[in-house]
This record gives structure tokens, C-alpha cells and sequence, in this order.
């Protein structure tokens, strides 16, 4: 069934998971028959229920360091946050630079693509249209600067 998983043999020899993109698979131009693995075995419901159970708590825990990343970004932006604030960056996370300040040109542009990227992230969260423009300001003021040279 296409769309199903399912495991194969990997580029190391061991079982690796897969999804079923076809059937009745002829060789596609520029592939290999090496490139295309028969199936070894369909992944049973709790293989999958275990995935599925991961990519959950995998997309929670990168919802909650956004939102503790947003929350530092108010703070640094100098908006009320409510609750207390994490004091370590959450994993993949930069921290965020001055609200103002003195740059040269690439650094200005570094400063705003940052606050740039933190107005996105609201805008995606929904958060109030204060912090989304707060954060636009400050990334267009080191834009600003930027620009100016």
C-alpha cells in the first residue's frame, strides 16, 4: 500500500524505516537497482504508535523552546512577560542582540535578520500585535543602520 511503513534493508546492511512510494516499481531513469530496497517487513501498529508517540513529544518540546524563546524576546525587547523566563537558550537557538546599537553594516544586518527571524515566530504563534511590532521595529531600525553604511 503506498503511503505505508515499512522496512528495509539500509546502506549499512541494517533494517532501516521507509515509506512505500509505489508498487509496481519499474526502475526510474538516473536510479540504480541498488537505490531501490525491496521490503523486509510492514512496520506493526506499535512501531508505529512508538513513532508517532515521538514525533509528538519531539513537536511539543520544539513548540514549548519557541514559545520560551519568544518570551525571552519580549523580555529583551523590553515587553511585560508574563511567568518566569528561561535563563539558558533553548537548544538551536541564538541569542538575541541588542535592541540598539552601534554596528558595522554586516553586523547590523545579522542584528535585524535575528529580530527579523523573532517577528516571524510571533506572527506564526499568534501572538499579540504589539511584540509582532516591537519586533519589527527594532529589526527595521538595525536594517536601518544597516543600509545607512
Amino acid at each position: 500500500m503506498i503511503g505505508g511503513r515499512v522496512f528495509v534493508r539500509g546502506g549499512n546492511g541494517e533494517s532501516a524505516p521507509a515509506v512505500v512510494v509505489d508498487l509496481e516499481a519499474s526502475r526510474p531513469e538516473n536510479y540504480s537497482w541498488d537505490e531501490l530496497a525491496p521490503v523486509l517487513r510492514y512496520a506493526t501498529a506499535e512501531e508505529l504508535e512508538v513513532a508517532r508517540n515521538k514525533a509528538r513529544r519531539r513537536a511539543e518540546k520544539e513548540l514549548r523552546d519557541e514559545q520560551a524563546w519568544l518570551n525571552m524576546a519580549r523580555r529583551a525587547a523590553g515587553l511585560p512577560t508574563p511567568g518566569r523566563a528561561r535563563k539558558a537558550l533553548p537548544e538551536g537557538y541564538r541569542n538575541l542582540p541588542p535592541v540598539d546599537g552601534e554596528a558595522t553594516p554586516e553586523k547590523a544586518h545579522r542584528n535585524g535578520n535575528r529580530w527579523w527571524r523573532a517577528l516571524k515566530a510571533a506572527e506564526r504563534h499568534g501572538r499579540p500585535a504589539e511584540e509582532v511590532e516591537a519586533y519589527a521595529a527594532i529589526a527595521r531600525s538595525w536594517y536601518k543602520k544597516r543600509d545607512a553604511g
